[in-house]
C-alpha cells in the first residue's frame, strides 16, 4: 500500500502496471534503505524531542531517534552477506 501511495496509484493499478516479481523485489529493498516519508519523519521526531526537552520533564535527555520506529531490514547488505561466507568458509576449513 505504501508503495501504491507513495506512485500515486491505486493497489490494483500498482500490480496490474509493476514489471514482475523482481521489480518489485527491487522496489521493497529501496523502500528499505530510504522509504517515503522519512524526512517529515525526522524533522516531526526531532521537533517532539525538544519540546519534550524544553519541558524540563525528564532526567535524561530526550533524543530524536526515540520517537522513530524501529524497522527490520528486509534484506541482509552485501557486506553482512559477504561476512557470513568468509565465516562459514573459515568454520569449514578449522581456520
Amino acid at each position: 500500500m505504501r508503495l501504491a501511495l507513495a506512485l500515486g496509484k491505486t493497489k490494483a493499478e500498482l500490480l496490474r502496471d509493476i514489471g514482475g516479481a523482481r521489480e518489485l523485489g527491487e522496489w521493497l529493498a529501496y523502500f528499505d534503505l530510504e522509504p517515503p516519508g522519512v524526512d517529515s519523519d525526522r524533522r516531526f521526531a526531532a521537533l517532539q524531542a525538544t519540546i519534550c526537552n524544553a519541558s524540563g520533564n525528564y532526567k535524561k535527555r530526550i533524543k530524536q531517534k526515540d520517537f522513530l520506529p524501529k524497522r527490520k531490514r528486509l534484506f541482509k547488505s552485501v557486506t553482512d552477506t559477504i561476512k557470513d561466507q568468509i565465516a562459514a568458509m573459515k568454520a569449514a576449513t578449522g581456520g
